[in-house]
């Protein structure tokens, strides 16, 4: 070339020819190989695409194809926007997928393997919270059903737990199930010391359950007596719609417009006075 620099020059898609180019031919328009990059764009966009892959392909041939700058320049900008609009949404609803899905078990205890197969998973994880920190705790046999239950780092106070197993009745003074829904770790350490393995069907209430077919029939036809249990229910049946439609686009898709209906729906009925 007789010392002359190309006005263009293109090359496979390596970084270190790029910053070479840059220093040696700094007055060169560099550019990557067309084919190059087309072979790379399965390994770069299949995965985050899924099934809208080969219908983005077919659109970047074409504003390959285009004649004029600024139609391609327009059209590339669209298309980077799309591509990011997509990413952001895939993570949004991977996001949302783990904070959803089932959570592992933590202590290996038939309580916990029990609640498992009942609570949603948030409530799952609030008991497990208890749960790990049961085995802290010292329980104390002070009369007939009533135990005192404090950490074993103390030497008094604590709290008192009456437990009743004839009747499954089960209670402690720091009322965090009335409070919360959930059993606190000074019951729950009462009845791992006593050889309840699993929580009574009261103790779980129907707000953090997850709801099935069998419930949801059972829930049919209720009536007006039953409004604070009926309250419960629909928290659980919010939450099991939730974590069952991030599963796939088409679950969301048709959650988002039934819910839609359902609320225009409730929009038009009268208000309690």
């Amino acid at each position: 070339m007789k010392g002359k620099a190309p006005q263009t020059i293109l090359t496979d898609h390596n970084t270190w020819l790029k910053d070479a180019i840059a220093v040696e031919m700094p007055e060169s328009k560099h550019a990557f190989c067309i084919w190059h990059i087309l072979s790379k764009f399965s390994n770069w966009f299949s995965i985050l695409l899924g099934s809208q892959y080969d219908e983005w392909k077919a659109e970047f041939h074409r504003l390959y194809n285009l004649e004029m700058v600024d139609d391609f320049e327009e059209g590339w900008r669209l298309m980077v926007a799309d591509i990011v609009d997509f990413n952001d949404r895939a993570g949004a609803k991977q996001k949302m997928q783990r904070k959803m899905q089932k959570v592992c078990l933590k202590t290996g205890s038939p309580i916990e393997s029990h609640a498992a197969t009942i609570l949603t998973p948030y409530a799952l994880s609030k008991l497990q919270e208890e749960l790990v920190s049961a085995p802290q705790y010292a329980s104390f046999l002070i009369d007939e059903g009533c135990f005192q239950v404090r950490h074993h780092s103390q030497t008094d106070g604590g709290c008192k737990v009456l437990w009743l197993p004839c009747q499954e009745h089960i209670s402690c003074t720091c009322h965090l199930f009335e409070f919360s829904g959930i059993l606190c770790k000074h019951v729950l350490r009462v009845m791992s010391t006593n050889n309840c393995f699993h929580i009574p069907d009261q103790y779980l209430p129907i707000r953090w359950r997850s709801i099935g077919l069998s419930s949801l029939n059972h829930f049919q036809g209720t009536t007006s007596r039953d409004q604070p249990e009926r309250i419960q229910f629909l928290e659980s049946l919010v939450s099991t719609l939730l974590m069952e439609s991030v599963e796939t686009d088409e679950r969301l898709d048709v959650a988002c417009d039934q819910v839609s209906m359902v609320l225009s729906r409730i929009k038009t009925l009268p208000r309690s006075s």
